[in-house]
């Protein structure tokens, strides 16, 4: 034995670097990194993180300051988006601190340009006197199976009870049930439960009956923006000329008659079953005995 210590420089994964050989080690590691690409606020500093310097970015608002112009499209889009129901423009307007109605109205037109123009499954639409996102009635199908539930149907008789109250508010029970040759509160009634119709009103005559319009979510419930959207009479003959299960309609019984919210398909048992049942002899409605005017 030599004494001396056993050499396992073989076995060390260190290795000595001349002083030279160093020193370009680090120009070059250098010159690397000055050749990397700036990185991103978002990697570098997570996921909140945004350059003020950015003037496309958020820059820091303050509590009662207006969106700046460049962003007020942006948060016209997230207010809709973040709301349950439509919005007026003036809604959208106090919610953002009072941008004023023009860039406001310029920003909606732009919106709906751009959400018509795009193959998406949501819409901008009016409705209930204001604005709201809304997906594709294309897509209504696999958006109920996501939601669950059974979708609202109403009855035949609460069609054409919401129908009178559309077109003729106010209107009393009294003058539907002339119209329809049965009694209609039970359907009255379950529609004003379901907030379709409301009383608004009594008329001034002997009995004070009360009287009965459309509301705000029947609008939206139909995506009408306001009554002057139901169809007109010219928009019945052509429902008429168009479904032959309706038949004719003379101008005098198209002014009786109103026009039903909502055409549905109806299966030809089903359609022979309600032409075979009729009314009773004593003028009783059929849908009478559905409380709640649902199918």
């Amino acid at each position: 034995m030599s004494g001396q210590p056993p050499d396992d420089s073989d076995d060390s994964d260190e290795v000595e670097v001349e002083g030279d050989e160093l020193v370009d080690n680090v120009i070059q590691l250098h010159s690397l990194v000055e050749r990397m690409p700036e990185p991103s606020p978002r990697r570098a500093g997570g996921p909140n993180l945004v350059s003020l310097d950015d003037p496309e970015g958020l820059e820091e608002i303050q509590p009662g300051d207006v969106p700046p112009p460049h962003l007020l499209e942006a948060a016209v889009e997230a207010i809709l988006f973040a709301a349950d129901q439509p919005l007026s423009e003036e809604r959208i307007d106090g919610f953002l601190t009072n941008p004023g109605l023009a860039g406001v109205r310029e920003a909606l037109a732009s919106l709906k340009e751009r959400y018509d123009d795009r193959p998406g499954g949501v819409r901008l639409v009016q409705a209930a006197n204001g604005w709201q996102l809304r997906t594709d009635p294309r897509f209504a199908r696999w958006v109920g199976a996501m939601l669950g539930g059974r979708p609202v149907r109403l009855s035949r008789a609460a069609l054409e009870v919401l129908s009178i109250v559309a077109y003729r508010q106010p209107v009393s029970r009294a003058e539907v049930d002339e119209l329809r040759g049965v009694d209609s509160g039970a359907v009255l009634r379950m529609l004003v439960e379901r907030g379709l119709a409301q009383v608004c009103g009594r008329r001034d005559e002997p009995g004070r009956p009360l009287l009965y319009g459309s509301t705000v979510d029947f609008l939206s419930m139909f995506g009408l923006r306001d009554l002057s959207d139901l169809p007109t009479l010219r928009d019945l003959h052509e429902i008429q000329h168009d479904d032959p299960r309706l038949g004719p309609l003379s101008e005098s019984e198209a002014r009786q008659q109103p026009l039903p919210l909502a055409v549905a398909p109806i299966p030809d048992e089903e359609a022979e079953g309600e032409d075979a049942e009729g009314e009773d002899a004593e003028g009783e409605d059929p849908d009478a005995g559905d409380p709640d005017g649902l199918e």
